[in-house]
C-alpha cells in the first residue's frame, strides 16, 4: 500500500521506546477498493413487515368506520322518523367499544327509546349485521345553560 509514513516518538521529540511504532496512512490520492455491494434485504424485510402490521389494522378500522356511516345514514330509518330528531347516535368510546350510545335530547325520547329498546337493537342486527356493538346506552344530552330556551 502506498503512503505516507508517520513516525511516533523519537522523530517527534518524544520517547524512544514508540520510535519503533510506525502507522501507514494511505496518501490522499490513494484508491481504496469499493465496499463489497450489500443486499437491501434486511431493510426490505423490515418494510415488509411494518406494512403487513399496518395493513391488518386498516381493514379492522376501515371496517368500523364504515359501520359508523351506514348507521347515520340509515338512523331515521333504525329509530323511526317520529324519534329520529331526537336521538342521535354517539361517538365511539375506546374504553367501551362494544357499546352504542345514544343521546336523547328530553327525558321523555330517552324514556320512549329505551322502552323500544328491543325493537331498537334488531333492527340494528338486521341492517347492520357486522356492527361491533353489542349494547345500546342512552344518555341526556348536555343542556347548554348558556342558549336560551325555544320560544324566549
Amino acid at each position: 500500500m502506498t503512503g505516507r509514513r508517520e513516525v511516533y516518538g523519537a522523530e517527534r521529540g518524544g520517547d524512544d521506546r514508540l520510535s519503533e511504532q510506525v502507522r501507514i496512512r494511505p496518501s490522499s490520492g490513494a484508491r481504496r477498493p469499493p465496499p463489497p455491494l450489500r443486499s437491501a434485504q434486511p431493510i426490505g424485510k423490515i418494510v415488509e413487515q411494518v406494512v403487513l402490521d399496518i395493513a391488518q389494522r386498516l381493514p379492522r378500522e376501515s371496517a368500523e368506520g364504515d359501520v359508523r356511516c351506514r348507521l347515520l345514514r340509515e338512523w331515521p330509518q333504525l329509530v323511526g322518523s317520529r324519534l329520529a330528531g331526537l336521538l342521535r347516535p354517539g361517538p365511539s368510546s375506546a374504553a367501551t367499544p362494544a357499546t352504542l350510545v345514544v343521546w336523547a335530547r328530553n327525558p321523555v325520547a330517552m324514556s320512549e327509546a329505551a322502552r323500544q329498546l328491543r325493537d331498537l337493537a334488531e333492527r340494528i342486527r338486521s341492517r347492520l349485521p357486522d356492527a361491533p356493538w353489542r349494547r345500546v346506552q342512552f344518555r341526556l344530552e348536555p343542556t347548554d345553560l348558556t342558549e336560551p330556551e325555544e320560544g324566549q
